[in-house]
C-alpha cells in the first residue's frame, strides 16, 4: 500500500509531510527522509486508530509522476487486509480466534501493527477469511536511509600484556 504525500517546508527548517489520502495524517522530520519515516509512524498510528474504532481503512489513490509517497510495512498491510476482511464479513476478533483455534490475545496480536507476527499465522488468518497473500518483489521507489554498512572499523588501540 502506498500512499501519496505532500511535503513543505517549515519557518524552522523542518521539513512537514501530510499524507494527503488519510484526513489528519500530518508529521514532520529534521530532512525529507526523517519526514518520511515518521510519516509512516503517524500513518500507521492513524490506521491503528481506525482499527480500534471499526472504522474503514480508507483506499489510497494514484501517486502523480514524481509524487512522494508513503508506503505501508508489507506485514501492515497484510495486517491491515486482515482487518478490512473481518470488518467486511462481520467476523469478530473472538469468531476468527475460535476459526484459527488460537486465543483471542493471539489475534490481537496478529492485528498489531507494530508486532512482528509469524507469516504462517497471517496466511492461516487469510486462508480462513477467503485470501491469500501474493508477493511482489520490484525496485525499491523511496530511496533507503543510507547505513553504515558493513560496519566501519573504530580507530582503536588494543594493548597486549
Amino acid at each position: 500500500m502506498i500512499y501519496p504525500a505532500v511535503f513543505t517546508s517549515d519557518d524552522n527548517g523542518s521539513v512537514v509531510i501530510e499524507v494527503t489520502d488519510v484526513s489528519g495524517v500530518v508529521s514532520f522530520g529534521a530532512n525529507h527522509a526523517d519526514a518520511l519515516v515518521m510519516g509512516q509512524d503517524a500513518l500507521l498510528t492513524m490506521f491503528d486508530y481506525y482499527m480500534q474504532e471499526g472504522r474503514p481503512i480508507p483506499a489510497p489513490s494514484a501517486p502523480a509522476p514524481g509524487q512522494p509517497v508513503v508506503e505501508v510495512p508489507a506485514m501492515a498491510s497484510v495486517k491491515l487486509a486482515i482487518y478490512d476482511a473481518m470488518r467486511d464479513q462481520g467476523i469478530s476478533q473472538v469468531r476468527l480466534a475460535s476459526l484459527l483455534k488460537t486465543s483471542p490475545k493471539a489475534v490481537r496480536r496478529l492485528l498489531d501493527l507494530w508486532h512482528n507476527s509469524r507469516w504462517d499465522h497471517l496466511e492461516a488468518a487469510l486462508a480462513v477469511l477467503g485470501l491469500q497473500v501474493a508477493v511482489e518483489i520490484r525496485k525499491n521507489i523511496i530511496p533507503a536511509p543510507q547505513a553504515d554498512y558493513p560496519p566501519q572499523p573504530q580507530n582503536t588501540t588494543v594493548l597486549f600484556t
